[in-house]
């Protein structure tokens, strides 16, 4: 599930980071992967995951966004 960030590179690795400290692992995909102006967070989910570990990673990538 790609996360959108747009163009700014420093947040992109802001955001990576500051998910990374809360316990969520998801890997920034930077130009020239991506387009330069749709740098991006890369989530995988799968099936093994539950309930609450999506409702868990949600909240850590909200509060991210929101800091």
């Amino acid at each position: 599930m790609p996360i959108i960030v747009g163009a700014d590179r420093m947040r992109l690795y802001r955001l990576a980071a500051a998910m990374r400290e809360r316990g969520l692992f998801i890997v920034p995909f930077d130009y020239p992967s991506v387009p330069i102006d749709g740098l991006r967070l890369r989530a995988c989910v799968s099936a093994a995951h539950t309930r609450e570990d999506i409702d868990e990673a949600l909240a850590i990538i909200a509060a991210s966004l929101r800091a």
